[in-house]
């Protein structure tokens, strides 16, 4: 429908809390506030309304856009040139939540089935939850020794104060990213380094209660690269076949191959580069820390490569760019209904089966037990009204 998917985009694309109402608020946002938005779109010199929106320029192209679609006689038969976007929550932990199964992991990030009434789930304040529950339970331990930090953790830990550490989880953030992460925004509160790492390590055991059956699979990922390179201690340091770099294929048949080599630092006119002398070898460290993120980088490219290929195929306008897709609003219904028919056909193959026996078959290794999977019903995403929103 040209009118609701305009709406909606106008409302998303005004951010400020209300792209986290459900689609009937956001409904209403709009109507509360129309007279603004055209006399916004009929002279934006003179009516400021829109500035004060999260994406200003592209609030006001929907706003004239919307304006134009309501002077039309019949709206239906407006000809709108302008696509409407919906975004992943937290899109890298939901390919977690969906590869692992995670029940409580999938609720986090809208791939659970739910009330369309209900607001959409936001990951930050579900982990925020936890974090805040373990701090009290630390209170309440006998003899504790943290008292007073606690106390006043409790009071100032916030939803901006963990969001960047639980939005890098998922890139591969070492336990110090976390702690300086976390120490920046508890400056702002008058609080050091002692209470960063303290709520650090509080932050780090809630993902796992959160996320109960994704971190599980990132650890699995991560020591995977060290599987495999403790088998190359051994190995003739000259030769080519040591500390070999990790790649495998995504489920499209794409191979993906992680370029980190082992160097010399060395800085030139045109900024630092690395050198390289004798036979080129993999840069364990760099190696081992990338392939969490990678790998699920490359489900996530799949998905939107799916996504892609099956809306050309059914007449539907498409446009992407890593989890934000965007459609015409006529067709916004036919691309919500594709992105998540391919999300599941995606995730219903063995894709931590299919990861393991290749990189089994490459080094001539055998490799740890992929963890148990949840109870999560992998088609709840079909029903599930803001997996993308």
């Amino acid at each position: 429908d040209l009118l609701y998917w305009l709406k909606i985009h106008l409302a998303t694309t005004w951010g400020n809390k209300i792209d986290k109402r459900t689609y009937t608020g956001r409904l209403d946002w709009i109507e509360e506030n129309l007279s603004k938005i055209i006399a916004s779109a009929a002279n934006p010199l003179a009516e400021p309304f829109w500035r004060d929106s999260e994406a200003p320029l592209q609030f006001l192209a929907g706003a004239i856009e919307l304006k134009n679609a309501l002077e039309t006689p019949d709206p239906r038969t407006y000809k709108c040139a302008h696509p409407t976007h919906v975004d992943g929550t937290c899109n890298g932990l939901q390919h977690y939540a969906a590869i692992s199964r995670d029940m409580s992991g999938a609720k986090l990030v809208n791939l659970a089935n739910q009330d369309p009434d209900e607001p959409p789930a936001d990951a930050y304040s579900g982990v925020l939850v936890v974090v805040l529950q373990k701090l009290k339970e630390i209170l309440e331990k006998p003899g504790q020794e943290n008292t007073e930090l606690v106390k006043e953790l409790l009071t100032k830990t916030i939803r901006g104060t963990i969001k960047q550490s639980v939005m890098t989880t998922v890139y591969g953030v070492t336990e110090y990213g976390t702690r300086a992460q976390i120490h920046r925004q508890l400056e702002k509160v008058d609080m050091g380094f002692r209470a960063a790492a303290f709520l650090a390590s509080v932050l780090q055991d809630s993902l796992g209660v959160a996320f109960r059956n994704s971190l599980p699979v990132m650890h699995w990922l991560r020591n995977l690269s060290s599987d495999i390179y403790s088998r190359e201690k051994g190995s003739d340091k000259g030769s080519d076949k040591a500390n070999p770099l990790i790649a495998w294929a995504t489920p499209y048949g794409l191979p993906v191959l992680q370029p980190y080599l082992a160097g010399k630092g060395m800085k030139t006119v045109a900024g630092r580069t690395s050198a390289f002398d004798g036979p080129m070898r993999a840069n364990t460290r760099k190696q081992t820390n990338a392939i969490a993120p990678n790998y699920i980088h490359s489900l996530d490219a799949t998905h939107l490569g799916m996504t892609a290929v099956e809306c050309n195929r059914q007449g539907v306008y498409f446009a992407g760019v890593h989890d934000s897709y965007w459609s015409h609003p006529c067709t916004m219904d036919d691309l919500q209904r594709i992105l998540r028919e391919e999300f599941v056909a995606l995730h219903s193959q063995p894709l931590l089966e299919q990861l393991k026996e290749s990189l089994e078959h490459q080094h001539g290794i055998s490799l740890a037990k992929i963890p148990p999977k949840g109870t999560f019903n992998l088609e709840d995403v079909l029903r599930s009204p803001y997996f993308f929103s």
